[in-house]
């Protein structure tokens, strides 16, 4: 965690692999490092330290100009574990978009202003940026320098971007990120590269049609939205738990309870697999038989 490779994107599975530089956390090291292998890195031989832009200016609120005639509602996505996964493991790294997220930007910049937030540092996210937002309809970025230190956790604080905050959502996996405006933020299930995973789609319909009913203030219509998504939430991790439980080999005895809810999963979740979803219950509905 705290370093990329850089390189090009490919395949179906919308990854991208790297193969240029590492980042640290808080700090790029001027020279090299070892990798562990008996190989060394090349890094970039200047310093980024947190809360600094290259330059060595601190940001100060309010950090962006005043919002498009075009926008009334300001929408703040979370980056990691929202719409991307970054995965690092001796040989390679690389990112996972999340299923929808190029198609929920797009479509969602007709009706809001989209403003990126993350705690990573400038390089790397504006690197994924790239890939994600090819059509260049994120309106701004900021990053960890904009956020605010509270007990040691970056926090993004919505009162420093200048936008009214009766009209500003943020979308973000940690609830932490948020915290100082709570009822402005919708939490959302982290994304850990499941490629059936559906919740951009979901939130995208409810999203449009809350700027299409035009309120006076967003968080009044929140609550309901987020309740959606924590029953999506449990839902996906019980189907997560019997997918474990067939992935591993484990049989059932029968059990009715067991079963229906099982099956109360399955005709709940909108997947875009109907293949993989069937070879699933088949296999679990041939556990518990024998």
């Amino acid at each position: 965690d705290g370093e990329y490779l850089k390189g090009e994107r490919h395949g179906k599975g919308k990854e991208y692999h790297y193969n240029y530089n590492l980042i640290f956390d808080g700090e790029y090291f001027k020279g090299k490092r070892w990798n562990g292998k008996g190989n060394e890195y090349d890094c970039y031989d200047y310093l980024q330290f947190q809360g600094e832009y290259l330059n060595g200016n601190i940001p100060k609120p309010p950090f962006l100009e005043p919002i498009s005639p075009k926008y009334k509602y300001t929408l703040v996505l979370d980056l990691d574990e929202t719409l991307v996964h970054y995965i690092s493991d001796n040989e390679s790294s690389y990112i996972q978009i999340r299923p929808g997220a190029e198609e929920f930007i797009k479509e969602l910049s007709e009706y809001y202003e989209i403003i990126i937030f993350t705690a990573a540092l400038q390089t790397y996210a504006d690197l994924v940026l790239e890939g994600i937002d090819p059509d260049g309809v994120i309106s701004h970025r900021l990053y960890r320098q904009h956020t605010v230190s509270v007990g040691g956790a970056n926090i993004k604080n919505l009162d420093n971007i200048g936008r009214d905050i009766k009209h500003v959502i943020i979308i973000d996996n940690s609830m932490e990120n948020f915290a100082l405006q709570p009822k402005n933020g919708l939490n959302i299930i982290d994304f850990e590269g499941n490629e059936y995973d559906e919740e951009l789609d979901y939130l995208k319909e409810d999203l449009i049609n809350l700027a299409k009913s035009n309120p006076d203030d967003v968080r009044y219509y929140l609550k309901d939205i987020q309740l959606k998504m924590d029953k999506r939430a449990i839902q996906y991790q019980k189907f997560n738990t019997y997918k474990e439980e067939l992935n591993n080999g484990n049989t059932f005895t029968y059990n009715e309870d067991k079963y229906n809810l099982f099956s109360e999963i399955i005709n709940n979740l909108r997947h875009p697999s109907p293949r993989g979803i069937n070879y699933l219950l088949i296999r679990y509905q041939h556990a518990i038989i024998n």
